[in-house]
């Protein structure tokens, strides 16, 4: 690829970046307004109904919540019960096990690339 044609993909790759990082951070600030009103809502005890132009449907669940983690990971190793847990990997952790020259059975190391592009 000559090197007008990279600088052309880089161009296009930072303009586009800007324009989704400027567009990440409005829907951040769209996504607090919204929890903003729902907890206004919640406050209020607001329930199902109609009001105005508007149908509202509340509904609840339970949600878990660990509040001794030391305890639940006993439980978890003692029933085997590792389905309650999420399967996926502590890249940090792994990592500094495999760095230090640690055995970690079952793991493969994929490479993956990064990019910085300046102006």
């Amino acid at each position: 690829m000559k090197t007008k044609d990279v600088e052309r993909l880089l161009e296009e790759y930072a303009n586009t970046r800007h324009a989704r990082l400027l567009l990440d951070e409005e829907a951040k600030k769209m996504k607090v307004a919204e929890d903003t009103i729902l907890d206004k809502l919640t406050a209020a005890g607001v329930e199902s109904g109609k009001y105005g132009r508007f149908s509202l449907q509340v509904s609840s669940k339970s949600v878990p919540r660990c509040t001794d983690w030391n305890l639940f990971h006993k439980y978890v190793l003692s029933s085997g019960n590792l389905d309650m847990l999420h399967k996926r990997l502590t890249e940090s952790a792994v990592m500094a096990r495999v760095e230090a020259g640690e055995y970690v059975p079952a793991i493969a190391l994929d490479t993956k690339y990064t990019y910085k592009v300046s102006p």
